[in-house]
């Protein structure tokens, strides 16, 4: 069946393709000055477009210190201002931005170097300003919003000497400058430029020339980071990781593990950083796997024996993973104490990536996720559990200044992404409705995913795939209480989509653009796509 694509109606523009993104998105003539656009940088705008990442207009050949050609409009100082927001980082920032797992990157990395580089701190500088920002104004335009802007141009002109030197030591430089970059534009609501500088910063990573990277081009995971290249390549595939089901990135990364958990001859994870390690290389095995299948849909051909194989090999460790889980950690899982919020969110991304392993190989078969309800349940009482036992947490958080009850932001996995991708693939109206109503009241944002935008797409798919069959809202429960003792009819297949996908905004502000698969009356699948608001 050959999809329709449908065309959303606007006229053509007429932006010059050479101009940075920012003066595209403002539909005006770009000057396409280096390494920023005066346009942009002299009203305060960043030049998105550019970064440090064009390679269509190579650097000059130089070997001069960036303080010898500073641009005026790119130049800061480190004055009392800039000190303040430093300050605000360590203190309120880097508290909350870890997420529930430790993170050496933010940690330890970021705070030692940039005692030495000016790159990492006027990016961290701006990061923080853009994080005091959402706590203080979080609708609207932010306060601090050219005083952000001025230290990530001044953060992106430091590394055009990083990028023109390309050793090993600048390489490092641009990689971590490259995450906090990525963080800032996730925070700001740019997703389509956040994801960018992801995959440029995963196509970095080879270039550290470390053990992190193999012969064949895989980057390892080690259960203990030995460099300062570990250290950035695992906080790179973490966020890859979470944000593999919201972007789909050109390059498919691979990931092995430096550990032997999975083998069989363990009993129990060394450590919690194991057990999330392992986790994460089974997700990326996943995506992979269905990217495979992906393509062979677009070809008359079949699955393979090979796939199938990699499958329940897939399915196998996970197994395994929950027998090493359980049997090290699930007495402190039970409890309701703060030791136990990450381990109760593994268990949650567990369930999930139990799903995506029985679906992964026949990714249009929408039926095939029925048979997992139980693990769908689990993702629901799990999430619902994990907030009122981060509940003390969180008070202490918006307490210390980390974070308030409308604007909080990890960059690490959560509990979004499992309870949409519940909503999506779980037919069940109880379930669904059940894991929407814990979705709801979520306003923070993990990484690439937004906690009411994710609400606000999931509402949607309900409201489309039940029209005109169990005859309540997706936001009303009562009405389905009825059913809920007497045998509850499935969705049927043609009332079902697939494929839901969201057009990476560009900015914070208007609507969203997602689209999804539906067959049509003739048997051809059509490509269909609107618009929706965040939930406020």
């Amino acid at each position: 069946m050959n999809p329709i694509r449908t065309s959303r109606a606007g006229k053509r523009s007429t932006r010059s393709r050479l101009g940075c993104r920012t003066c595209k998105i403002r539909r005006i003539k770009c000057d396409e000055g280096r390494p920023v656009c005066l346009r942009c940088s002299s009203t305060g705008r960043a030049c998105d477009g550019y970064g440090v990442w064009d390679s269509k207009h190579p650097l000059p050949s130089t070997t001069k210190s960036p303080s010898q050609h500073m641009n005026p409009s790119c130049s800061v100082s480190r004055d009392r201002h800039t000190q303040l927001y430093f300050d605000w980082f360590v203190t309120r920032t880097r508290k909350k931005i870890p997420g529930i797992f430790a993170s050496e990157f933010w940690d330890t990395l970021v705070l030692q170097v940039s005692t030495q580089e000016n790159a990492v701190l006027y990016s961290l500088v701006a990061l923080a300003s853009a994080h005091k920002s959402g706590m203080l104004s979080p609708a609207g335009m932010p306060e601090n919003e050219n005083f952000t802007l001025q230290h990530y141009n001044a953060a992106i002109f430091q590394l055009q000497h990083h990028l023109v030197t390309g050793n090993k030591e600048s390489i490092r430089i641009v990689t971590i400058s490259c995450l906090i970059f990525i963080c800032l534009e996730f925070m700001r609501g740019n997703i389509k430029t956040g994801a960018d500088h992801l995959q440029n910063g995963l196509n970095l990573l080879p270039l550290l020339n470390s053990p992190s990277c193999l012969g064949d081009g895989a980057l390892v995971l080690k259960a203990h980071n030995e460099s300062i290249e570990d250290v950035v390549t695992e906080a790179f595939l973490r966020l890859c990781v979470y944000s593999a089901r919201f972007h789909r990135f050109p390059r498919n990364i691979s990931i092995v593990t430096q550990d032997d958990a999975l083998s069989g001859q363990s009993r129990s994870f060394p450590t919690l950083a194991v057990a999330r390690l392992h986790l994460d290389e089974l997700f990326n095995r996943i995506h992979r796997l269905e990217a495979d299948a992906r393509q062979l849909q677009a070809l008359p051909c079949s699955i393979t024996t090979t796939m199938l194989q990699n499958q329940r090999r897939i399915q196998k460790d996970l197994d395994c993973w929950l027998s090493l889980f359980k049997h090290s950690y699930e007495d402190i899982a039970n409890n309701d104490s703060e030791e136990s919020l990450p381990l109760t969110l593994l268990r949650i991304h567990h369930a999930m990536a139990y799903v995506m392993a029985g679906t992964c190989i026949a990714p249009s078969d929408e039926l095939a996720y029925d048979l997992f309800k139980s693990s769908f349940d689990s993702v629901v009482s799990l999430s619902d559990h994990i907030l009122e036992a981060a509940a003390s947490v969180m008070a202490a958080d918006i307490i210390c200044g980390a974070c308030t009850e409308k604007f909080s932001f990890s960059a690490d996995m959560g509990i979004i992404l499992p309870l949409y991708y519940t909503i999506l693939k779980c037919r069940c109206p109880v379930t669904r409705r059940r894991a929407l109503k814990v979705l709801l009241p979520v306003s923070h944002q993990e990484g690439i995913w937004n906690g009411p935008l994710a609400a606000a797409i999931a509402c949607r798919v309900i409201q489309i795939e039940e029209e005109g069959y169990y005859g309540c809202s997706p936001i009303e429960d009562h009405p389905l209480e009825s059913l809920i003792d007497a045998p509850i009819p499935t969705l049927p297949e043609s009332h079902r989509i697939s494929g839901v996908f969201i057009d990476p905004p560009e900015s914070s502000t208007g609507d969203i653009i997602w689209g999804y698969r539906r067959a049509q009356e003739n048997g051809q699948l059509a490509i269909l796509q609107e618009s929706v608001k965040a939930f406020k």
